[in-house]
């Protein structure tokens, strides 16, 4: 994704002195183009439980055309942070595994047709229905989601 960042910087910086509208479409020239870098998983998403708490957000790197190895790490509402150690896809299935302070964390879901998934997360032996949906905002979002979310599971 760097190099669509650079490129969208340097297409920013060479409209300096374009007129308005010129501007508006290199800079939609540019999210199109730094798209074409990300898969469908590509971003930050949100795991929350039943009552809409937030138990963990991860930032998960999906290389173009949902092919290749996820890259994903997961933060929670300790603000305790770490990588996932295994990600893996299917066509609509979705599995993480991490550990947090010693203890091994698995969340498995399935896609819930609504552009979110929905599945289980088992973490100290018990197992607590979850669903994953896309951020709203950046990550600002996602850690006020988190502070409120004091009373979590661990």
């Amino acid at each position: 994704m760097a190099p669509a960042m650079f490129a969208a910087l340097v297409m920013l910086a060479s409209a300096a002195a374009a007129g308005e509208d010129e501007v508006g479409a290199r800079i939609a020239r540019s999210a199109s183009a730094a798209e074409a870098f990300q898969g469908p998983l590509d971003g930050t998403w949100t795991l929350r439980d039943l009552r809409g708490r937030a138990l963990y957000v991860f930032q998960i790197a999906d290389p173009v055309g949902g092919e290749g190895s996820l890259q994903v790490a997961w933060r929670n509402h300790a603000n305790a942070l770490g990588p996932v150690t295994r990600a893996r896809r299917g066509a609509q299935s979705l599995s993480l595994d991490f550990t947090v302070d010693g203890r091994r964390v698995r969340v498995a879901l399935r896609g819930d047709g609504r552009r979110g998934w929905r599945g289980e997360l088992t973490q100290g032996g018990t197992v607590h229905p979850v669903s994953l949906r896309r951020a709203q905002a950046p990550s600002d979002a996602s850690a006020a989601a988190l502070a409120t979310s004091s009373d979590a599971p661990e």
